[in-house]
């Protein structure tokens, strides 16, 4: 069973060899990396070609210009050999020399088309973020340094939409996660420190895109029950915001001034009425 790990970088010198290094402390040895590189200047390609004869034939690198991220992780797909696809970030690394093992012998008992586990979030030590369900993804996205997707997932749902710049994982994995053919499996074990540095990061900008389709997303992907339901949840948590917002006025002198001009507005209109 062949993994096809899948590293896009750009300038990324500095972490690169971390992750490398998480492939190659593996136990499970039947993998191939394939780091697809937008044209780096900073030394990156210095250090994939040091690494290629330590993984002795199972790097590939290529290093050309791309439109982001998500464009090189297109090309990663489209030259990968193995069954299984991983994507890592260049500045992530796997958890632990077991995670391949693991998600072999999952695979193995269960025979999924996708298997995804768990990231831990930075150096905070936090785990994310568990076992998904349809309505944990309308607000949530399983990092896609937790899923290992079998080939064929691409084939049926194509590739990830350029649109989106930061969330293309997001709208990609509402597309298999709600159809009821593509069997999926949760294994509860940390695959990648997920660095808080990367472009999908909460600390990088915002994606227009997404946020501009999300209704209509949720609209085309999610069933309607869901979609309706969290329209009621959000209301609900809008009104929670604004009675948390009058609790905090209330020890105001404005909250005061205020509740002693209705009393006396009232008063006034009672004993005029």
């Amino acid at each position: 069973m062949k993994f096809s790990i899948i590293i896009p970088t750009y300038s990324a010198s500095k972490t690169l060899e971390k992750a490398l290094n998480s492939v190659s402390n593996q136990n499970y040895s039947d993998y191939e990396i394939m780091v697809v590189d937008g044209g780096s200047t900073d030394g990156t390609q210095k250090i994939l070609k040091e690494y290629e004869e330590k993984f002795a034939g199972r790097l590939r690198w290529r290093s050309e210009k791309d439109k982001g991220v998500y464009d090189a992780m297109n090309k990663g797909i489209d030259l990968a050999r193995g069954e299984w696809i991983y994507f890592l970030g260049s500045d992530d690394a796997l958890h632990s020399n077991k995670v391949l093992e693991k998600v072999t012998e999952a695979i193995k008992r269960n025979n999924p088309d996708v298997v995804y586990g768990n990231v831990m979030w930075g150096e905070t030590g936090k785990i994310y973020d568990g076992r998904f369900s349809v309505l944990k993804l309308m607000r949530k996205n399983i990092c896609h340094q937790a899923i290992f997707f079998k080939r064929d997932v691409f084939q049926k749902f194509g590739k990830y939409n350029l649109k989106y710049k930061v969330l293309a994982d997001h709208v990609f994995n509402m597309r298999w996660f709600n159809d009821d053919n593509v069997k999926k499996k949760y294994i509860n074990f940390t695959i990648a420190n997920y660095s808080l540095d990367g472009q999908s990061s909460a600390s990088s900008s915002p994606d227009e895109e997404f946020t501009k389709d999300r209704d209509e997303l949720m609209k085309k992907y999610f069933p309607k029950s869901c979609v309706a339901f969290d329209k009621e949840r959000c209301q609900n948590e809008k009104l929670q915001r604004v009675v948390r917002e009058f609790d905090l006025l209330k020890p105001t002198k404005f909250w005061k001034w205020l509740y002693y001009f209705l009393r006396i507005k009232s008063l006034f209109f009672k004993n005029h009425s």
